[in-house]
């Protein structure tokens, strides 16, 4: 805006910077970008219109207002003295009604989502359009950062009224209304402290927001802004003149009933007491005289808490309600932000999700009480908000309620049901406000009726003769007996028996048990291996009509003796082998007594137990650590068996089944009664098979097994074998998948492995609803993939309700607690009466059949299609640091990991108040359990994924995960972890790229803090959206990039938001990188472009030293020399590089790669020697120094020197041709976890390298053929008319090249160095920027020249593969800076950051092929293009550790330097910069250099107290200091030939005596 059109600058309100802030951070969204449309009918005078509108505008300052946040510690509104009215007049009287109405909902959607730039006035737009010739539609588009919906009205009645003046020719004089600035002035008088006491406290003890329903939110930090729409209902006139007289008889107001009712739906939403919402409050204080009259934006959204007890009456909840809306009226002007902060929901989540907006004054009521020549009608407003959900109340003869919401994270459907449930709840208040708020329902009529009778209508087939005249489970074997008496019944190992065998075996232990005793209601203990016995002594007791006791043999002593003394088991059936764990009890051993029984008859005896009798009891886990025993009676088992049979069709065809549940799992009774009674084979499975599944695929081939019920732990094993091996599950007709979660990437996969014909089916079921009540199947490969299978519709005469804690049903979508009705029900728990109560309870729904409810504990809802979607367990939901996690959902994340094949998540909280969550990991076969690589890459997958506060703290990789023996997780079992701690992650000073260097700056700025990781959390550093918006600032100012607010949130921490702008950067310029691939291993391999410069640098000084890259290694402690070498050589074995040498053909070098190679490491005793570590150094030296042929691998070498006991050096050599600094990191790195696993006799453990150094030469020169003239197009023109920089030197430059150099060091002081970063991250500049800078202004001295060119080294490995080679990545580049026109040095720095960070994104072109393209003059005694180098030492160093050893590097210096002058810049251990400078003792003197460093260390000074000093200020303080240098030198000089002098004696000589 220009200065002179200012009229006034204020600061924003607290809902104007919540509103500026959303609206940045989603600029495309629409959102809060306010649409009004009315339809206009008469003869309208459209310049007297506009020029109503224009007056209006004219009038109120906050119509002239826009709004700059760029470079400010706080957002301002600049009101402008004038504005122009963007008008926009069009016809479309030609156009049909249906077209005019088509193009006007798309133009509103195009200035929507065009919205406003909010730093120019005015924010609003106008769009006159003709329809008729007396019919005109008109558009006020406007931010609603102006305005409020009071406002509205004020502004139209001035409109009409300053209108229908200029319609007659008359002008119009309105009393001057106040402004909106002494509302913001108002704001600042008030008491903050009081506020804030008033919120902490109402606030108490909330730390999550309200969930709305359970769906998940969008965790892909990548995504788009989603999209929004609203759906409205309206209340009948009856309903709301009802409303109405309810309100007016109980003192109420319309807006605490209908908040009310939203705070119900919200309990009954969410299953929470304790409720949090939004509300929007007309923040208009009485006390601000004229306020009410006052156009602005007034409102403010406040957090409204509110305690839902069921069991409060209805009225007098809505008085103390509406009471404490009253009361958070005293403190509306706090910042929604404030609020937040001083609540206990952590940073950077929401306090809550919904708000609601009550409107009080709607505008066209207000218009249409005006007099005037027009007729205004067809009032429509549109706008978004940022939240989910956003109710609109809008009172009129017929309440209206909208709900606009986000479309990721609602259906329409569940936003109409929504509307309807509210509709209900008020219908219902109204019918009966005496009521609790237990009683009050949500659902409508139809809605009822769909979730309990039309969800459980399955039932039509089962109710047959059988299950009606009460017929008993063997009864049903028996008459299968009949039917198929010689096909075969049951196959263990080698032995089978025929139906009429197995029924023959049975009936005679039957009548031996009748002889016992046994008869109904008798318990009788089962104790067996699984055999051919085991099926025969199920039989016999249910024949002798007993009921069985599965006593599992592998059970602790402890828990059979409970079960025995609990069951009262007075008769066990068993082996003789087994028989010691029942001395007390009477045992029938079949291997030995056998004779006995097969004495008695093999006739069937007669039945003489009922349906209502038990078939068996079966022991399952405790809460309280007791086992309980589950009463199943004969007549639920048959009717389990008849759904089966119905739903599974059992009886079209004979069927082979696998039995692999242990025998005390309920799920082998429902293996075997499908098998018996239906007349399939059933095929005993050894346990030993389940999780040998290669073993099970040939006993299932052997077998023909077409039907068998997995649990998922043992199908994915299956699985995995058959993908390994290639085979597939095409002969299987049912697989049935069961008794605990999988996921839907888990069932698209199985079917997969399965026919067109293979049913693959999801059971669900509890042991007290015998076995199953409910399955899922579908033929689609579309289930969601990260969400666990639908557990699917209930079986025949099984009845599923989803129920809140009042028994009520949710609504589809809504989380409620799973029960079970129908004829599957138990009979209780033995012994156990008071549990039987609670569990079991009264069917509320159901009066006459089933008449009972099982009480599950299991977390459900309705999906849409009326399947029913398992959460989880009530108690696998967690709350940590104020968020509420379903374990499931990290769970689903992590399988979705390629290499992890099952997964679990548990809260721990192995130490008092440190809860956290522990990921315990299966991986795939082919990665190793002790792969730290693997834990790192998977937590950065869930980072991608998930947000941080659902990120596992420690991550734990198991074989197998334990099972219980019924094939379940056992969870209790998972290992403690050693460390809870959050695992160490990669802190701030290794910064990697330049743009993070820049990022940590400004974070140190905005927030205040010294210290940032690149892993840290923007939020939990305390950023917010108002910081945020400062961030973004100086990020755009810093990178000259349009960059989005949204970003910094989809990518909080610098590690990710770096690449976000890198990815900006290069995506703009057309650099994006395509993926390295591996290539084949056959004919020649390439060398890249910065080894065949060194091959060819080579051939032209062989033997040359200067390219060998030393690194030596003190040790101190117990070194494993042996451990040492293998680690090396699997190193070696793992990295190609390191077996490369380099070989001629036809003129071209090209790689060649040892497939194996082993080295010895050499011991060199120094123990003899007196000056031990200056030996150690001198062959060090000389190891250095000894040239490598380049023809033969490897180019590395090794030798250990021993100091003394348990004293060591190790030298490590490498040629850079194979290598760099990055590499001597990776490889110490390397061999100590390698020497850490070798001393504790484990194997390798870090897994293959996807790609090797080699792919990366094929790599580099392809993408370089088709692209680099981009890249070159750039420097071309950077690098255009390049001159030498002429140094000024103490020596003439040798004409032949000559390395020998030495180094000089200089150590900043803290005061400096710190200065020079705070510095850095003001200017938005890295430190490297910074040195360089100053290095630039001191050359620039030096030589006189203005054209500055130094060159500098870049990593190079911009992509995730080359991170972990060893290989020669590095690349120069040429850093060109002209100093000309006297700049200051703070914009020379903006000068060197433009060209450093354009350089960066131009970084792929190699030195060697610029060179080559640039074609310069070259010359063999000077480097091309530079010969002036700065390089910031921050290649990532990993922390020197070894077990048992004490490790410290030691210098070694090769005597070289290739550029007549190297800079480099390092970061001590005390956080001191270090200055090293390296220098060709050819051409300078000692002195010289140590000048140079001087000069430095002042203009740094220099530097960093006036920022703003000219560069030829600069040079004169240089010049100065060096004048003040010489003149102390000579005063030096002529003191010393003084004292000289004056100490020389007299001395008297003779005649003759020569002097």
């Amino acid at each position: 805006m220009n200065q002179r059109n200012i009229e006034e600058i204020y600061p924003l309100s607290p809902m104007q910077q919540g509103m500026l802030f959303h609206s940045l951070y989603a600029p495309t969204s629409g959102m809060y970008v306010e649409q009004l449309t009315l339809q206009l009918n008469g003869n309208l005078d459209v310049v007297a219109f506009k020029q109503a509108w224009q007056e209006v505008v004219n009038r109120h300052s906050v119509l002239r207002t826009a709004f700059v946040w760029e470079n400010l510690e706080k957002p301002l509104q600049v009101v402008g003295r004038q504005v122009s009215l963007p008008w926009q007049q069009v016809d479309w009287r030609e156009l049909s009604t249906i077209k005019q109405q088509q193009q006007l909902e798309a133009l509103l959607e195009t200035e929507q989502k065009r919205g406003f730039e909010l730093s120019k006035a005015p924010l609003m737009n106008f769009t006159l359009i003709q329809l008729a010739e007396n019919s005109y539609q008109f558009i006020w588009n406007h931010h609603h950062l102006l305005l409020d919906g009071w406002s509205l009205p004020l502004i139209f009645k001035e409109v009409i009224t300053f209108y229908a003046a200029f319609y007659i020719g008359k002008e119009l004089y309105l009393e001057k209304p106040r402004p909106y600035r002494d509302y913001i002035a108002w704001l600042q008088q008030q008491n903050v402290t009081e506020s804030e006491a008033f919120w902490r406290e109402k606030l108490k003890g909330f730390t999550a927001p309200t969930a709305i329903l359970s769906q998940p939110q969008i965790t892909n930090k990548q995504s788009q802004i989603p999209s929004y729409d609203e759906q409205q209902l309206k209340l009948s006139a009856e309903t709301t003149a009802a409303l109405q007289s309810l309100v007016r008889k109980e003192q109420l107001t319309l807006n605490s009933i209908v908040q009310g009712a939203w705070a119900l739906l919200l309990s009954r939403y969410s299953g929470e007491q304790d409720i949090v919402y939004g509300a929007t409050v007309s923040g208009r204080p009485p006390t601000l005289a004229g306020a009410e009259s006052m156009v602005g934006l007034f409102i403010n959204t406040l957090p409204v808490r509110v305690w839902v007890d069921s069991h409060d009456f209805i009225l007098p909840w809505l008085k103390q309600f509406q009471t404490q809306l009253v009361e958070l009226r005293q403190y509306e002007y706090n910042s929604l932000i404030e609020i937040q902060a001083w609540s206990e929901v952590p940073r950077g989540v929401s306090l809550f999700d919904s708000i609601v907006v009550f409107e009080n004054y709607p505008v066209d009521s207000a218009v249409r009480q005006l007099n005037s020549n027009l007729e205004m009608g067809n009032f429509r407003t549109f706008g978004k908000t940022n939240y989910p959900l956003t109710v609109t109340v809008i009172p009129d003869s017929e309440l209206l309620l909208k709900i606009g919401y986000v479309c990721d994270r609602f259906h329409t459907d569940t936003i109409k049901r929504m509307l309807g449930h509210l509709e209900t709840l008020l219908l219902n208040i109204v019918a009966n406000p005496t009521q609790r708020l237990s009683e009050l329902s949500l659902l409508t009529a139809t809605e009822r009726y769909q979730l309990l009778i039309e969800f459980n209508q399955k039932q039509s087939k089962i109710l047959n003769s059988k299950f009606l005249i009460g017929e008993c489970i063997h009864q049903l074997f028996e008459e299968q007996v009949n039917r198929t008496p010689t096909s075969i019944a049951v196959v263990y190992q080698d032995h089978q028996l025929t139906y009429r065998e197995l029924n023959a075996k049975a009936n005679s232990l039957a009548h031996y048990l009748r002889s016992l005793g046994v008869a109904a209601e008798v318990k009788v203990g089962i104790c067996l291996e699984r055999s051919l016995d085991l099926i025969v002594a199920v039989l016999a007791v249910l024949k002798a009509g007993g009921a069985y006791v599965p006593l599992d043999p592998a059970y602790p002593q402890e828990r059979l003796a409970f079960m025995l003394k609990d069951a009262q088991l007075s008769l066990v059936i068993s082996h003789s082998s087994l028989v010691n764990n029942f001395e007390q009890n009477a045992v029938i051993c079949l291997d030995k007594n056998w004779e006995k029984v097969a004495r008695e008859s093999e006739s069937n005896p007669v039945n003489r137990a009922t349906s209502d009798n038990l078939a068996y009891i079966i022991y399952t886990s405790g809460s309280t650590g007791q086992s309980k025993g589950v009463m199943v009676e004969h007549g639920s088992l048959v009717n389990a068996y008849l759904a089966w049979e119905e739903i599974y069709q059992l009886s079209e065809q004979p069927t082979c089944h696998l039995q692999m549940a242990s025998f005390a799992f309920d799920v082998f009774s429902g293996d075997m009664v499908r098998a018996l009674c239906s007349g399939g084979k059933l095929v005993l499975c050894d346990r030993e098979h389940l999780l040998d599944a290669e073993n099970l695929y040939q006993l299932m081939l052997r077998e023909k097994v077409d039907c068998a019920e997995f649990v998922p732990a043992v199908l994915r094993n299956l699985i995995q074998y058959l993908e390994e091996s290639e085979q597939r599950l095409d002969f299987m007709r049912l697989l049935v998948c069961g008794s605990d979660s999988w996921y839907g990437n888990e069932y698209n996969k199985f079917r997969q492995f399965c026919s067109y014909q293979t049913r693959l089916i999801n059971s669900f079921g509890v042991t007290e609803a015998t076995i199953d009540s409910s399955y899922f199947e579908s033929t689609n490969l579309d289930l969601p993939t990260d969400q666990l299978v639908p557990i699917g519709k209930p079986f025949p005469n099984t009845h599923l309700y989803i129920l809140d804690t009042n028994l009520q049903p949710v609504p589809i979508g809504v989380t409620g607690e799973l029960y079970i009705s129908g004829a599957g029900l138990a009979r209780g728990y033995l012994n156990r009466p008071e549990l039987t109560t609670e569990k079991f309870i009264a069917n509320p729904f159901e009066s006459s059949k089933f008449r009972r409810l099982y009480k599950t504990g299991d977390l459900a809802r309705y999906l849409h299609d009326g399947n029913i979607e398992f959460l989880g367990r009530s108690d696998n939901q967690v709350k940590i640091r104020g968020y509420r996690i379903e374990l499931g959902e990290i769970e689903a994340t992590l399988n979705q990991h390629p290499a992890i094949q099952q997964a679990v998540v548990l809260a721990r909280e192995d130490r008092p108040g440190n809860k956290q969550l522990i990921a315990y990991c299966v991986a795939r076969s082919h990665y190793k359990i002790e792969d730290s690589e693997l834990k790192s890459e998977v937590s950065l997958f869930l980072a991608t994924k998930l947000p941080e506060y659902m990120m596992p703290s420690s991550f734990i990789l198991l074989k197998t995960l334990p099972l219980t023996p019924n094939g379940k997780i056992d969870r209790k079992r998972l290992p403690i972890p050693v460390q809870t701690e959050t695992e160490p992650q990669v802190k701030a000073k290794n910064y990697r790229t330049p743009t993070q260097e820049i990022l940590s700056g400004i974070w140190i700025q905005v927030l205040g803090i010294q210290s940032i990781g690149i892993t840290d959390n923007f939020f939990q550093l305390g950023g917010h959206s108002l910081l945020a918006t400062q961030v973004i600032s100086r990020i755009r100012k810093a990178f000259q990039l349009e960059f989005p607010l949204r970003y910094l949130f989809e990518s909080p921490t610098i590690a990710e938001l770096s690449q976000r702008i890198e990815a900006e950067i290069k995506a703009g310029q057309k650099l994006e990188l395509p993926p390295i691939a591996s290539v084949p291993r056959e004919g020649n391999l390439t060398l890249s472009f910065a080894q065949q410069r060194l091959w060819f640098a080579n051939q032209l000084l062989p033997g040359n030293p200067a390219y060998n890259m030393p690194v030596a290694v003190r040790l101190f402690g117990s070194l494993n020399v042996k451990a040492l070498e293998q680690s090396l050589n699997e190193v070696i074995k793992r990295h190609e590089s390191l077996r490369t040498s380099f070989i001629e053909i036809n003129g071209e070098p090209v790689q060649q790669i040892a497939p194996t190679l082993n080295l010895t490491i050499p011991i060199v005793d120094l123990r003899e020697f007196s000056e031990i570590v200056q030996k150690a150094q001198q062959l060090a030296i000389a190891e250095v120094r000894q040239p490598f042929a380049l023809d033969k691998a490897p180019l590395l070498r090794v030798k250990l020197l021993e100091l003394g006991e348990n004293d060591w050096v190790i030298l490590f050599t490498m040629h850079h041709i194979i290598s760099d600094a990055w590499s001597l990191g990776i490889l110490i790195q390397e061999i100590a976890i390698f020497y850490e696993a070798f001393c504790i006799k484990k194997t390798s453990i870090l897994p293959n390298l996807s790609i090797q150094y080699a792919d990366f030469a094929v790599w580099q020169r392809q993408w370089l053929a088709e692209h680099w003239q981009t890249q070159l197009a750039y420097w071309q023109q950077q690098l255009n008319h390049l001159l030498l920089l002429q140094l000024p030197t103490d020596k003439p430059r040798p004409s032949m090249p000559i390395l020998r150099g030495k180094r000089k060091t200089l150590i900043l002081s803290k005061a400096l160095s710190n200065a020079l970063k705070s510095l850095s991250a003001k200017e938005g500049a890295t430190l490297f920027m910074m040195l360089l800078a100053a290095f630039t202004t001191l050359l620039h001295w030096l030589t006189n020249q203005d054209d500055i060119v130094v060159g500098t080294d870049i990593a190079n490995r911009n992509q995730a593969e080359t991170e972990g080679l060893i290989g020669f990545f590095v690349n120069q580049l040429v850093l060109r800076t002209n100093v000309s026109g006297n700049p200051t040095f703070r914009e020379l720095l903006a000068q060197v950051r433009r060209v450093t960070l354009e350089a960066h994104a131009h970084q792929d072109l190699p030195f060697d092929k610029l060179v080559e393209a640039l074609n310069p003059e070259r010359s063999l005694n000077r480097a091309p293009l530079f010969q002036v180098k700065l390089v910031m030492q921050n290649v990532p160093t990993p922390p020197l550790e070894l077990p048992g050893l004490t490790l410290g590097f030691l210098e070694v210096d090769n005597g070289t330097s290739e550029f007549d002058l190297l800079l480099n810049v390092m970061e001590t251990e005390e956080q001191l910069i270090g200055l090293v400078l390296a220098y060709k003792t050819d051409l300078f003197e000692d002195s010289t250099i140590a000048r140079i460093l001087a000069r430095l260390e002042t203009l740094l000074d220099n530097i960093v107290a006036q920022p703003n000093i000219n560069l030829n200020a600069l040079k004169e303080i240089l010049s100065e200091a060096d004048r003040l240098q010489q003149s102390i030198q000579e005063q030096e000089y002529q003191k010393t030939v003084g004292q000289k002098l004056s100490n020389i004696k007299r001395k008297s000589l003779k005649l003759g005596e020569k002097l």
